[in-house]
């Protein structure tokens, strides 16, 4: 499955993380109100570590 942002979402995703400390690869990453997933895609790829993404909406649930 590939996942492609819309470059200015993507954009604010790496402001986001540039200002993350430093994360190992064995720690994981909780992306609490994820929707579709995007900032946790965005957040591994970058990172490498886990990132546990949690939604409350139904529909992003189903996406999976």
């Amino acid at each position: 499955m590939t996942l492609e942002l819309p470059v200015p979402a993507d954009d604010h995703v790496g402001l986001l993380l540039d200002h993350l400390d430093a994360v190992l690869l064995s720690d994981r990453l909780l992306d609490a109100g994820s929707g579709r997933g995007g900032t946790s895609f965005t957040a591994h790829r970058r990172l490498g570590c886990r990132v546990d993404g949690v939604s409350i909406c139904l529909r992003h649930r189903l996406l999976q």
